[in-house]
């Protein structure tokens, strides 16, 4: 017995639909910055050394050590679309940098935290060069603005 192209069509697409499901994900917080740990930077007294210790490798700095910023996502009302074998995950995620800002002799000038848009996306993939508040083009404005104040 020969199937034709419209019927295999058919049946594959018949496959997909019997073995497809939505799952849904719990949310989840990526390398969120403690907020005891960012409290604990006072402006005027903590130095470059005293962020590098309670926060770790910030993800982003400037090539003069001026500013670093640290970037975490919270990924929600994610579902995973697929069963037994997923093949996307679609999460609704938002982000959040902390941007702390040096002083010529290394003191901390000020620190802010800023938070981005929720935006719905597929999921992220291990290998992607930037991170989502990167790709957030309104987050990074704002930070940049505030940067550029005196």
């Amino acid at each position: 017995m020969r199937i034709g192209g419209e019927r295999l069509a058919a049946l594959l697409v018949l496959v997909v639909a019997l073995q497809a499901c939505i799952l849904p994900l719990p949310s989840e917080t990526l390398h969120a910055v403690p907020e005891q740990a960012a409290g604990a930077l006072v402006p005027g007294t903590s130095n470059r050394a005293d962020v590098l210790l309670r926060l770790g490798d910030p993800s982003r700095r400037d090539e003069r050590d001026s500013h670093f910023v640290y970037e975490w996502e919270t990924l929600r009302d994610g579902v995973v679309l697929g069963f037994p074998i997923p093949f996307a995950a679609v999460f609704q995620v938002s982000c959040h940098c902390l941007v702390v800002r040096f002083r010529p002799d290394g003191l901390v000038a000020d620190l802010k935290q800023f938070d981005g848009e929720v935006q719905s996306l597929l999921a992220p993939s291990p290998d992607m060069e930037s991170s989502g508040c990167q790709r957030d083009s309104a987050l990074s404005a704002q930070i940049a603005e505030w940067l550029a104040r005196p």
